[in-house]
């Protein structure tokens, strides 16, 4: 997980990713994200998750964004020690292995991505 402290907020944990950028592809948006935030080169294993939702434009007043959100499952070299990446988010302020079994001891962004994760991570482990 990253954390982030966004300017007059508390910090909250939530998963790598951003922007899929143009004619690139999910897997290597991805991978690029993983690695621009954690420094971590990762394997794309199966996509477990899905979702789409309408958020509010940070750019356009009443204006609202389609969002698709993805989650997929990953791994890492086992030598990768835990770190900022090269370009980490502007709000980003760390990286953190989170345990499973302690998920309801963070905060974590967006809220429903806690409950998302405890019921993937317990049919996934």
């Amino acid at each position: 997980m990253i954390q982030k402290r966004p300017k007059s907020r508390q910090k909250f944990y939530t998963l790598p990713g951003g922007t899929q950028e143009i004619e690139e592809t999910i897997h290597r948006s991805l991978a690029r994200e993983v690695f621009e935030e954690t420094g971590a080169t990762i394997v794309i294993h199966d996509l477990i998750w899905t979702n789409q939702r309408r958020v509010r434009s940070k750019k356009v007043t009443e204006a609202f964004l389609h969002k698709i959100e993805y989650i997929f499952q990953c791994s890492i070299d086992d030598g990768y020690e835990v770190q900022i990446g090269p370009v980490p988010d502007s709000s980003q302020t760390g990286v953190k292995w989170l345990k499973i079994a302690q998920l309801e001891q963070y905060r974590i962004a967006p809220k429903r991505l806690r409950t998302t994760l405890n019921q993937l991570l317990t049919k996934v482990y």
